[in-house]
């Protein structure tokens, strides 16, 4: 079946939760046996059985595998990897430039001092080496790489991968 990266992703999620599902449910409530007492079953086990939960369980972790491995090898050859830190790098320089941003403005500030028997006045002031155009500017710069390499990856991720199970098959998995 062909499908979109960006829907693979989402499978890829699906499979994941019904593995989360199946592997409590084989660890939890899988009868083992029954229960007798004087030689007369008291209990008859309330739950599923280890070839209905290890069968859609290795069934899912089959899915699980092949899924990660075509998005893995398809991430590879289109240099996902690097346009993602890419961007990451990109917000974090946006993010030092924003928080530098406040440091653009200039301040002048009086205090008084004692100096000996005598008050005396300080003109304190602040004056910013950079312009808060200037660092604006460079924010701006940064969003635009971040959008620009936002739509390269959603570009990539409409293409599609070829695999051997459908989400039918996927939902298929969940025990009634």
């Amino acid at each position: 079946m062909n499908i979109k990266i960006i829907e693979a992703l989402r499978l890829k999620n699906d499979i994941s939760t019904q593995v989360r599902a199946l592997e409590y449910t084989a660890k939890t409530r899988i009868v083992m046996g029954n229960t007798f007492e004087d030689g007369i079953q008291a209990t008859e086990g309330e739950g599923f059985t280890l070839a209905q939960v290890v069968g859609k369980l290795e069934t899912a972790l089959q899915y699980s595998e092949e899924i990660n491995g075509k998005i893995a090898e398809f991430n590879r050859s289109h240099n996902i990897d690097n346009l993602v830190r890419k961007m990451h790098n990109y917000k974090l320089m946006k993010e030092i430039y924003e928080n530098l941003l406040p440091r653009t403005k200039p301040t002048l500030t009086n205090t008084w001092t004692a100096v000996g028997d005598t008050r005396k006045q300080v003109v304190r002031e602040y004056r910013p080496l950079h312009t808060s155009k200037d660092i604006k500017t460079k924010i701006n710069d940064y969003k635009q790489q971040i959008r620009e390499t936002q739509s390269q990856i959603e570009t990539l991720n409409q293409e599609t991968i070829t695999l051997s199970f459908s989400p039918q098959d996927v939902d298929n998995l969940a025990l009634d």
